[in-house]
């Protein structure tokens, strides 16, 4: 075989390969993104390049509407050949749950089992009862169908403090057990001698008496003299 020949062969095989390449790549298109778009606008965008639409429905989900595009393959802006198939996955709407009962909950108890239905805790309202921090109402119902990550609102029963007993003029030991029985802590306790009131009883007390404090509160009181 001459050296003409093989150049000549040569040259002829690069040019079927070039042209080649050429060919291919004018049949080549680039895949949009249709994510997060309408069916039929991804289809009118697919359609517009060529490319065959293949529809599969998907699941129900948290924040993308029925009839959304949620993924596709081939991934976007990857290169394909005119007329390929792209497979796009369609959501079925937003996800569905039944709002749960959490009346006669203490408001903690009632937020966690909100959050365990994907539901979060929208207003809230305190409302005076005889329990303190327990959901009285709630809204929407338990029982209706609302979509994942609403919101529901919450009546809180708020219990009014009771009032500080009157110590005025019990005697230190009497005025003890009074504070323990209601619930209250006697806190500091000073000894200061008073004509006015007999000894060994209460002549001062903070908070002081009817006032409202808390149970648990500390009561300091002031003694005549140590009896």
């Amino acid at each position: 075989m001459s050296l003409r020949f093989k150049l000549t062969f040569t040259i002829l095989v690069l040019t079927v390969a070039l042209v080649s390449c050429s060919t291919n790549g004018s049949n080549l298109v680039i895949v949009p993104d249709v994510r997060g778009k309408r069916i039929e606008v991804a289809k009118e965008e697919l359609a517009k390049l060529g490319l065959k639409v293949e529809i599969e429905e998907g699941e129900y989900y948290a924040s993308i509407p029925s009839d959304y595009v949620v993924t596709q393959n081939p991934y976007p802006f990857t290169k394909v050949r005119f007329g390929r198939k792209v497979r796009i996955i369609v959501s079925k709407g937003i996800t569905k749950v039944i709002v749960p009962d959490v009346r006669g909950l203490l408001f903690a108890d009632g937020r966690e089992k909100l959050t365990r239905e994907n539901l979060k805790v929208g207003n809230i309202t305190e409302v005076e009862g005889q329990s303190y921090g327990v959901i009285v109402l709630q809204n929407p119902l338990p029982g209706t169908e609302v979509q994942a990550e609403a919101y529901v609102d919450l009546t809180i029963s708020v219990s009014k403090p009771p009032s500080v007993p009157n110590l005025i003029d019990i005697h230190f030991e009497d005025a003890k057990k009074i504070i323990t029985d209601n619930g209250y802590v006697l806190g500091k306790v000073i000894f200061k001698e008073s004509s006015s009131h007999p000894r060994g009883v209460v002549i001062q007390q903070e908070p002081i008496p009817d006032s409202k404090a808390e149970i648990g509160s500390v009561i300091d009181i002031i003694v005549n003299e140590k009896p």
